[in-house]
């Protein structure tokens, strides 16, 4: 069950990226791909994207696990 948790976190949007696809179209709008899938024991990431926008892409990623792993 925590996988399947895990793996719907990053698409669920957060206060700061509100939209509930913000992750999977900031990859696209920064000329990336994404693909995941999970198995009975693990959640995989495959996440490609331009050089220029990795910093952003951490600060995005970072805020959607944070928003719900994190109390503030």
């Amino acid at each position: 069950m925590s996988e399947l948790f895990l793996f719907s976190v990053v698409f669920m949007g957060s206060k700061k990226y509100p939209d509930e696809n913000a992750f999977d179209s900031f990859i696209k709008k920064h000329g990336g791909n994404d693909n995941a899938f999970t198995d009975c024991e693990r959640v995989s990431y495959h996440i490609s994207i331009n050089t220029q926008s990795v910093t952003a892409f951490c600060v995005v990623s970072c805020n959607q696990l944070c928003a719900r792993f994190l109390i503030q």
